[in-house]
């Protein structure tokens, strides 16, 4: 280099700093203003001081982030994966404590399956058949307190409200308050088996029960203890997947942080934990499939037992097992390793899910009843393979009817048990999806182009599990009378849904720079919009 061009390179370093300087204040200075115009309507609106509260915890994630990507602490892959896993669980933690307890999906289920797994840990409950189940007397007063709330319907939901948080106030205590046990009764028990309460997902929650009911904590703490090492197990998959996956890092962020993923995560619902372990499947498998270098035996033994304890979490998902199927030759040593591989991780992987899920197999063939519909049987295998054309017009109807809603659901715009009045607007559920897309694009810190072979092949595994939720639901869930399909949920992509932003990858469009704080500062301000809003509209309720 010349002395003419050394002098104008540290002409433009001063420069350049000032530039950042600017930068950093002026994306600080945004930040604040939004959050404090933003907060203080919906202060007013609502008066109550927990939205006070819950921006200022929510809000100080994307400040933090700024000042850490100011002052470069994200300048090694390491960094960066610690970074998102701290926000992440401090993000968890929040979700956890903010929503009152059974106010998730089918809640009061999962708290008592873990309930029943803690009890068979320490032999007090029994594997197979319980009739019933022991529980303290502080966490069956929880139980059946918020459970009577809503006794007048069919089944049982939760309303978040003024009134749910004032209970948690009234009736908190940091050490249990009573002894003695209460017995279950029968009807609520739903026929507990290992199978189908899907054990591997709920390691973390039926963990936090043991260790709070050991320190002989109160019905409170407990269940939110529960909650939170629930989310460890989603924490600790999706921190993994975003360091290992070769592409795609800033897809499985983006994700990790809809309001929905973080709703189960941070609940007793083992979709959180099948979230988690489909993450960490996928990133694996993407692995093996697009990074450079040779692939190390611990990636192969990794990718086979992920795939082992994904499978039987729930049975749709064994679909992604596909991409076992599709793994190179070249990526192994040679053509008989890779078939032996492939073969012994599928059979473990089928023989996984029939142990498990044997009854729920039988019932795809036969139908079965649904509560809601008494007297009605739902469509069973043969009846679709019966009627081929009847049976595509039913899940194009479905489609049709509800797709749009499966597009807003499935990034949080109904949390709990689909409240209407805390729905959110199209606008902020628009500014998620426009941030997905954004965080797939090729960037600076990944600049992988996928081809578009492998962009259908990813597109396919997304169509088939779909496809198989769809299928379930209609023949556990879907009299025959209804025209379309009952029971399908947008979150139930969630386990794929980063194979889609993938397919969706341009190969044109490339971001300068890297993206990968951007997209941790935007969606941790976009849940900090989020929740401010959410809060103060249950406080109303």
């Amino acid at each position: 280099m010349s002395q003419r061009e050394t002098n104008r390179a540290k002409d433009l370093e001063p420069r350049s700093r000032s530039h950042k300087s600017r930068m950093f204040y002026a994306g600080l200075l945004g930040v604040v203003a939004l959050l404090l115009v933003w907060t203080t309507f919906w202060f007013v609106f609502s008066g109550r001081k927990l939205v006070i509260v819950t921006a200022l915890a929510f809000g100080s994630v994307p400040l933090i982030l700024l000042a850490a990507k100011y002052f470069e602490a994200f300048c090694t892959v390491r960094r960066r994966t610690a970074a998102f896993a701290a926000a992440l669980t401090y993000l968890c933690v929040l979700f956890s404590l903010l929503f009152p307890p059974f106010s998730a999906p089918d809640e009061y289920h999962h708290y008592l399956s873990s309930y029943w797994l803690s009890n068979c840990l320490i032999g007090e409950s029994v594997i197979d058949g319980p009739d019933t189940i022991e529980m303290r007397r502080d966490d069956w007063n929880l139980y059946s307190d918020f459970g009577r709330r809503d006794e007048s319907l069919d089944y049982q939901t939760f309303t978040i409200d003024a009134a749910s948080y004032q209970k948690i106030i009234d009736d908190f205590s940091i050490m249990k308050q009573s002894e003695g046990t209460v017995a279950v009764p029968d009807g609520l028990m739903f026929s507990f088996s290992l199978g189908s309460e899907n054990a591997v997902a709920k390691v973390g929650s039926v963990f936090g029960l043991l260790l709070g009911k050991a320190l002989g904590l109160g019905a409170y703490p407990v269940f939110y203890l529960g909650r939170i090492c629930s989310a460890l197990l989603f924490i600790v998959c999706a921190a993994t997947a975003v360091h290992l996956a070769p592409v795609g890092k800033n897809a499985f962020m983006a994700i990790s942080f809809f309001p929905m993923t973080l709703h189960l995560a941070s609940s007793y619902s083992y979709d959180g934990g099948t979230i988690g372990l489909s993450f960490l499947f996928l990133a694996l498998a993407l692995r093996v499939l697009f990074a450079e270098g040779p692939v190390s035996r611990a990636t192969f033994v990794g990718l086979a037992l992920s795939a082992i304890c994904l499978a039987p979490c729930k049975a749709v998902y064994v679909l992604e097992l596909a991409l076992i199927v599709v793994l190179p030759t070249r990526r192994f040593a040679s053509r008989r390793e890779a078939v032996a591989y492939k073969l012994i991780v599928l059979s473990c992987a089928t023989i996984a899910v029939f142990v498990s899920k044997f009854a729920t197999v039988a019932t795809l063939s036969e139908g079965t009843t649904v509560f809601m519909f008494p007297g009605e049987s739902t469509f069973s295998i043969a009846d679709l393979l019966a009627d081929p054309l009847g049976a595509a017009a039913l899940f194009f109807r479905t489609l049709v009817v509800s797709g749009d809603s499966y597009i807003i659901s499935v990034v949080g715009a109904n949390l709990g048990w689909l409240q209407s009045n805390l729905g959110t607007p199209y606008f902020i559920i628009g500014l998620y999806i426009l941030g997905s897309l954004y965080a797939a694009q090729r960037s600076g810190d990944d600049a992988l182009t996928l081809s578009s072979r492998w962009k259908c092949v990813l597109l396919l595994v997304v169509c088939a599990v779909w496809f198989a939720v769809m299928l379930s639901m209609a023949v556990a869930w879907t009299p025959k009378s209804m025209e379309t399909i009952q029971g399908v949920q947008g979150r139930y992509i969630l386990p794929v849904l980063p194979l889609l932003l993938l397919a969706l990858r341009s190969r044109r469009v490339t971001i300068s720079g890297e993206t990968y704080e951007t997209v941790l500062v935007v969606f941790s301000m976009l849940n900090a919009i989020y929740m401010v809003r959410f809060v103060s509209l249950a406080l109303v309720a």
